[in-house]
């Protein structure tokens, strides 16, 4: 489903990031898929596979509308989470393979089994798992969104860090 490779922070941001081979990133994957996630969360590998080619945070992903998708454009239209304000996130080609499997359609692109928007905590806890799952210790859903600032920089903007007082 990911056809892109993917980067991934292991455990805190003080240590270096490392690509995860196609192996690995089947594994995820496959551990996503097992048995004893979260109560009311169909498939999450497409949520995962569009967080790892975009870089969006679990929420913004999480009330993704297919409204939000210009197709036209290659771009989303992302509502913050953080800050309440929009901004346009490009899609590549891996990105749009994984919208177009799912849709189009009407309403939240992602949503529980009860047809509400997927509660990014569901999400986080269902990624925890699965990482663990998958032999990752200390994978966190946040560290997925780091591995899109790897592949496509511009993707995410940062922050300088303040210097210690």
């Amino acid at each position: 489903m990911c056809d892109e490779k993917i980067s991934v922070a292991v455990n805190s941001e003080d240590e270096p990031t490392r690509e995860l081979t196609a192996g690995e990133e089947a594994r995820l994957l496959a551990a996503l898929e097992l048995p004893g996630g979260p109560r009311g969360t169909a498939d999450l590998r497409p949520f995962v596979c569009l967080i790892l080619a975009t870089g969006l945070r679990l929420g913004e992903a999480g009330i993704l509308r297919w409204e939000d998708v210009d197709w036209s454009a290659r771009s989303l239209t992302v509502h913050q989470v953080k800050t309440g304000q929009a901004r346009h996130v490009p899609l590549s080609g891996g990105a749009l393979a994984i919208l177009r499997a799912l849709g189009p359609g009407a309403g939240h692109i992602f949503r529980r089994e009860d047809g509400a928007p997927l509660p990014p905590a569901l999400a986080a806890r269902a990624v925890r798992k699965a990482g663990r799952r998958a032999g990752f210790s200390g994978l966190r859903a946040h560290d997925l969104r780091h591995g899109a600032a790897q592949r496509r920089p511009g993707t995410l903007r940062r922050r300088p860090r303040r210097a210690a007082a």
